[in-house]
């Protein structure tokens, strides 16, 4: 404060005199609701919050369950304190230094906006149970030192009214979670927790969590671009590549996913680089990583392929993405006015880790963030260049499916069975049917496969070709 200010300051208090003390008591609930409504920028937030909490605190698994009007957060860790303490600490309003609790004290704090807001906060430890519920303006504290756990689980439940969702966002979300009341929270989860290294469970089911999930794109995957996929033979959905790089000292860093889609083959690349690729490629499979030893992560290179994969800059703080930033990577065409080549159907994403330093108040936005995506766009040039080259090396193992490998599977199994009642004779017919079709048409199914693989391995030549003399921060980019 300036000398000038507080010299007047003290003497307006020297000019008067204490008469009495008084005491005065706050509303908690009012108080609480007060505090909720200056927190994030969006009050379903908060369950992306709780996420981040348990992840910084090290948890082993999370598990959501959304009830109808109600949500129930549960996770392990060592980091947690007394549910009476973390109240206390919610209820200061007080932001805390540690990020474990920063997370978690903003989630239960925004979580209580609204009116008719209830809750529970429960931890069991290694000294007991220790339950904070405030309901109707009323708060409750029970102990019970005999039921202990080794390792501290927090259960956390909020009960409040029904919630409406935006139209745009009610068109493309579960109906189940609509009628419930608990959409909001369901879309956040979806399209910003894909993130996570924690193992995330909603509602008894493991969501897919990995750095080329296909929740990436959700915001964008419509249900009339869905109806299109299964029709694109050529170009269904999946990632070519996915490339970790090593984290620079001082840096925030990302964990690796440790994401196994099944039995993979070891090949090197033309600069004796190793890469394991997938064959056959399924459904939001990924085709070719290169092997990586470390388990974190300075930044993340993914090229997804299909309706909706748009190129992007993805900026990821503790297992969620806090803010998403379109980029361009190539020109874009103009026709009377009208620009196409948006990049739309794939491309480049780039994931990289920030801390708490490097976003504004919000904690849900990168600061200077023009200048963070021209930084990353220098950086990966020269990354896209390299990565383009060895896949057109391996293209040649490169045929994805048009089917998830659930129900490829599935339907062998159910083949299989169907077929085990009809007898040997059947069966050895069916054998013979099956090897003429092979002879007949395995000269037809390799000529289109071939034609497939010239067509990835012309477009992505045909890219590099445009790369090369082309810098990506000279490109008009999109508006953020």
């Amino acid at each position: 404060m300036n000398s000038g200010v507080e010299q007047y300051v003290q003497g307006l208090i020297a000019e008067g005199g204490a008469k009495e003390t008084l005491g005065f008591t706050v509303d908690q609930a009012r108080a609480l609701k007060k505090l909720s409504e200056s927190q994030l920028p969006d009050e379903a937030l908060w369950i992306v919050k709780m996420v981040q909490a348990a992840v910084r605190g090290e948890a082993t698994e999370v598990d959501i369950k959304l009830g109808r009007n109600k949500v129930d957060v549960s996770f392990d860790s060592q980091k947690l304190p007394t549910a009476l303490k973390l109240f206390e600490q919610v209820r200061s309003g007080q932001l805390s230094k540690d990020p474990f609790l920063l997370h978690l004290t903003t989630g239960i704090r925004t979580s209580f906006a609204g009116e008719g807001v209830s809750f529970l906060i429960q931890v069991v430890g290694p000294d007991g149970k220790d339950v904070v519920a405030l309901s109707e303006g009323e708060t409750h504290h029970i102990q019970d030192p005999d039921s202990c756990s080794q390792v501290a689980r927090l259960t956390y439940v909020i009960r409040r009214p029904y919630r409406m969702v935006k139209l745009g966002k009610a068109l493309n979300t579960d109906v189940r979670q609509l009628l419930k009341g608990t959409a909001a929270e369901h879309i956040e989860l979806l399209t910003r927790c894909w993130a996570s290294p924690v193992p995330l469970r909603i509602d008894g089911k493991l969501m897919d969590c990995r750095y080329d999930s296909p929740l990436m794109f959700r915001s964008y995957l419509t249900s009339a671009s869905l109806s299109r996929r299964s029709q694109n033979i050529v170009s269904p959905p999946v990632n070519c590549y996915l490339r970790y790089y090593p984290p620079e000292a001082g840096r925030p860093f990302l964990k690796v996913d440790g994401y196994n889609p099944g039995p993979r083959k070891e090949v090197q690349t033309g600069k004796g680089e190793a890469v394991l690729l997938r064959k056959p490629l399924y459904l939001n499979d990924r085709f070719m990583e290169w092997v990586y030893e470390n388990e974190t992560a300075g930044r993340v290179l993914v090229s997804p392929l299909g309706e909706g994969r748009r190129t992007a800059l993805y900026f990821v703080q503790d297992g969620a993405m806090v803010q998403r930033v379109p980029i361009r990577l190539r020109e874009a065409q103009k026709v009377m006015g009208i620009e196409f080549g948006n990049d739309s159907s794939g491309g480049d994403c780039v994931i990289v880790p920030v801390d708490f330093e490097e976003l504004d108040l919000t904690q849900f936005a990168v600061n200077r963030v023009e200048e963070r995506r021209n930084e990353e766009l220098r950086w990966l040039k020269p990354q896209v260049l390299d990565c383009s080259d060895a896949f057109i090396e391996q293209v040649s193992d490169f045929m994805p499916l048009n089917i998830s490998e659930t129900r490829f599977k599935g339907t062998l199994a159910f083949a299989g069975t169907a077929a085990l009642p009809v007898g040997w004779s059947f069966g050895l017919m069916g054998v013979g049917v099956y090897a003429f079709y092979q002879g007949c048409f395995a000269g037809i199914n390799f000529a289109a496969r071939k034609s497939v693989q010239r067509l990835y391995r012309g477009a992505y030549k045909k890219d590099r070709e445009k790369l090369v003399n082309l810098e990506f921060t000279d490109l008009e980019q999109p508006p953020i």
